[in-house]
């Protein structure tokens, strides 16, 4: 794959490939007009502001997941069925979650007569697919039990009407897990079922930060001296979203600014590890990552995981169950909030799960910071993260 490969034509060979390009900021690629399809890949590079074969390397990785994965999903997507489960699960857990849910969803077919219509998708995929199904003001439309991460979407204004309407019910149980005890992540309308989070923390390369304080908290990190040092990760939105939002809410545009100001690169969490592992490769001083990715660094001696004392910005991994159909579903939401699959987030994914039962692994302090409900409530979601994006891509001089 070369740096002056146009657009189009890699699409042309690699459909699957719009998704990644959408995951990074570039959201209207799909549309076949689109004059981005006319751009290189160096070209794409330059408006994001990163490496072009660091890119490259990223898109590899992407459709090999892609191309080579066995979806078990297949045979359940399509299948006609008078309950339905839709949205997206992520990427690290997918598939052992699908195991889990698919063993459940057979035993409530034999034993209740009903069939179930499952379509889960990689959250690297988005929600854009889901935009076009679900239609809010036509209940028919809109699934028994949506899955979703982040803030996209199921936290937009026509959702939300229906959050405070009560047309759905959080079916997730008290006591919640020790872990969350300073974290208010019960909604105020009882309707949003918070499962898991996906914490963000900083892995720090002491070599690269050449004497400079390692930063302890998000405040020592945006207002500390760490210009063009510290790798956002912008191609991971829900949490990229998250950092906006939750940076916004404290520090205002100055934050939004300070942000991008100590932007190195917009390196996925994934390549972002592995340029730790390179010798002769420019490398970022700080890495803002999704938790689970720490696990990939290893014992490299020059490598520091920090979890923020302020706490680990979280973006929510949550189910919105329909009030009218909760007593039907309930075996099938019982198997979502169990233990084992809290297990199966927490210990293989690193995505802390609500489940008193679980023992979650995490590192001092091992807290939370999370903007809250009323804040994502009295603003207009995808208002805010439109213009935050937007801010922030200005800042950076990109063109999306």
């Amino acid at each position: 794959m070369k740096s002056d490969l146009k657009i189009k034509d890699l699409l042309e060979k690699k459909p699957k490939a719009v998704n990644f390009f959408k995951s990074i900021g570039f959201k209207n690629i799909e549309n076949e007009k689109s004059p981005l399809r006319l751009l290189t890949l160096t070209s794409l590079a330059n408006m994001k502001k990163i490496n072009v074969d660091t890119l490259i390397n990223q898109l590899k990785e992407y459709l090999e997941i892609e191309e080579n994965k066995t979806d078990i999903t297949l045979l359940e997507q399509h299948k006609d069925g008078d309950i339905t489960i839709a949205g997206v699960l992520p990427c690290p857990v997918r598939i052992p979650l699908l195991e889990k849910i698919n063993e459940k969803i057979e035993e409530f077919e034999l034993s209740k007569n009903h069939q179930v219509n499952i379509n889960l998708e990689s959250a690297s995929k988005g929600l854009e697919w889901m935009k076009e199904i679900i239609d809010f003001d036509n209940y028919d439309t809109i699934p028994d039990i949506s899955i979703s991460a982040g803030f996209e979407f199921f936290l937009y204004e026509k959702s939300k009407k229906l959050i405070k309407k009560g047309f759905y019910e959080d079916i997730v149980p008290l006591p919640l897990n020790s872990d969350f005890k300073n974290t208010n992540i019960k909604d105020p309308y009882s309707a949003i079922s918070v499962f898991s989070v996906v914490p963000a923390i900083f892995m720090v390369n002491l070599d690269e930060l050449k004497g400079k304080e390692i930063p302890k908290s998000w405040k020592d990190l945006i207002f500390g001296n760490y210009e063009n040092q510290v790798s956002i990760p912008v191609g991971d939105f829900d949490l990229f979203n998250s950092i906006l939002i939750h940076i916004y809410a404290d520090y205002g545009e100055e934050g939004i600014e300070r942000l991008q100001k100590i932007m190195f690169s917009g390196l996925h969490p994934t390549v972002a590890v592995k340029t730790q592992q390179m010798k002769n490769c420019q490398k970022p001083a700080i890495t803002v990552m999704p938790y689970f990715f720490s696990r990939m660094v290893g014992n490299l001696k020059t490598i520091k995981i920090i979890w923020p004392d302020d706490g680990a910005i979280i973006s929510p991994i949550f189910a919105l169950v329909r009030k009218d159909k909760k007593d039907i579903v309930k075996p099938l939401t019982d198997a979502l909030i169990s233990k084992e699959v809290g297990d199966i987030l927490s210990h293989r994914g690193l995505f802390p799960s609500v489940n008193s039962k679980v023992k979650n692994t995490l590192i001092e302090p091992g807290n939370f910071k999370w903007v809250g409900w009323n804040y994502l409530f009295e603003n207009n979601v995808e208002e805010l993260i439109t213009k935050l994006n937007k801010k922030f891509e200005s800042l950076a001089g990109a063109i999306t």
